[in-house]
């Protein structure tokens, strides 16, 4: 999209990594979900894709600053270290149950 807004601050922790020192892949669902606030979503409502794409390696230690943005319906979170440089991007879309 054509703007992100910050989302939060998040430091990377050595729970988050795997036996190379690296966050664990699976760790950046985590992040994304949390960046785009899913604990307030209807009950109705419920991720149903989700794509990521890992640019660069995240460390413990290392902070990333989360933003998110939205466009045509489609979520899009993208984390960023302290020195401008993306560390991944998500794209996320949403959909609802039938009652």
């Amino acid at each position: 999209p054509g703007s992100m807004a910050l989302a939060e601050k998040r430091p990377m922790h050595y729970s988050d990594t795997d036996v190379n020192g690296h966050v664990n892949n699976t760790r950046y669902a985590d992040f994304v979900c949390d960046a785009l606030r899913l604990e307030g979503l209807p009950r109705s409502r419920f991720l149903s894709e989700l794509q990521i794409g890992y640019t660069a390696e995240s460390r413990a230690g290392d902070v990333l600053t989360l933003e998110v943005g939205e466009q045509g319906g489609q979520h899009f979170v993208k984390g960023v270290d302290e020195a401008g440089k993306t560390h991944f991007e998500a794209a996320a879309k949403f959909g609802e149950e039938i009652h």
